[in-house]
């Protein structure tokens, strides 16, 4: 498998040299939308260098090289994943790539990167990390402060939902490798969050076609929905915290020892079963 050089220079033809960033703010780090346009020495724009090296690495490993574009992705932030699949996805549609190989192999790098992430915040800890943060560009310490409050503050599920919010989602893995969040749980909520992020956006690319590069501004909408949607969760629970709080409260004496009694019982049969697991 190999991408053909008329399908090379599509690509490229739809990736036009602007005189300004206002002309196509596509080309504004999606990370940061504030950024100018960064040229190199010869007036390459700095994300056309990432779309043609990822082009680069599609046409000569094909599916597994999104996946090291990903891992890459994931460990190296300012390597955008919110233009490396929408490619990936435009590209199947012509002919040169699977797409369900390229998910599949997006999803093993995640993982992989995750992983790496989270032994190195095991290892390292936070106020180190910070430092190499502020040294990596495009990168600042405020990312891996961002990640350690998204962490604090909805504990392992932030894995899950981190994994789906831009500018979060691959250093939410710092925070867990830090608290040492159980390895099994980590990989699961990971795993569950990337499949659905890579997804999104290879099918983004197959669906947008030619225009695959304009995904930032979809994506724009599609956090913004997810922000609301974790608001609605945490609202719902607090809900329910505050109305078991208040029926515990104003419960009688026998419907406390009620509940008292049930919960011997749930513990005796838990017991039980750990005793036949083998645990003290």
């Amino acid at each position: 498998m190999a991408l053909h050089d008329e399908h090379f220079f599509t690509l490229l033809a739809v990736v036009p040299v602007p005189s300004t960033v206002e002309e196509y703010p596509w080309r504004a780090c999606p990370r940061t939308r504030a950024l100018p346009v960064q040229c190199d020495a010869e007036g390459l724009c700095v994300l056309e260098s990432i779309v043609q090296w990822v082009v680069n690495l599609m046409e000569a490993l094909g599916a597994p090289g999104v996946g090291i574009a990903i891992l890459l992705e994931t460990i190296f932030p300012p390597i955008p994943s919110e233009l490396v699949l929408p490619l990936a996805g435009f590209t199947s549609t012509q002919g040169d790539l699977n797409a369900v190989a390229a998910f599949i192999w997006a999803t093993a790098g995640s993982l992989v990167g995750a992983w790496l992430l989270y032994w190195l915040g095991a290892a390292v800890g936070a106020r180190r990390l910070r430092e190499i943060a502020d040294k990596i560009p495009l990168t600042e310490a405020t990312d891996v402060d961002k990640a350690i409050l998204w962490f604090s503050r909805y504990g392992s599920f932030s894995v899950f939902t981190g994994r789906l919010i831009p500018g979060v989602r691959s250093l939410i893995s710092i925070p867990a490798g830090v608290e040492r969040m159980p390895l099994v749980r980590f990989t699961a909520w990971t795993l569950a969050g990337s499949a659905i992020w890579n997804a999104l956006l290879i099918w983004l690319g197959v669906t947008l076609g030619a225009n695959w590069h304009r995904v930032t501004d979809v994506m724009d909408s599609y956090s913004t929905v997810i922000y609301v949607i974790i608001a609605v969760i945490l609202a719902l629970a607090l809900f329910f915290l505050l109305r078991r709080s208040y029926v515990r409260r104003h419960e009688t004496p026998e419907q406390r020892a009620a509940r008292e009694e049930k919960a011997r019982e749930t513990y005796k049969v838990y017991r039980e079963l750990e005793k036949k697991r083998g645990k003290p």
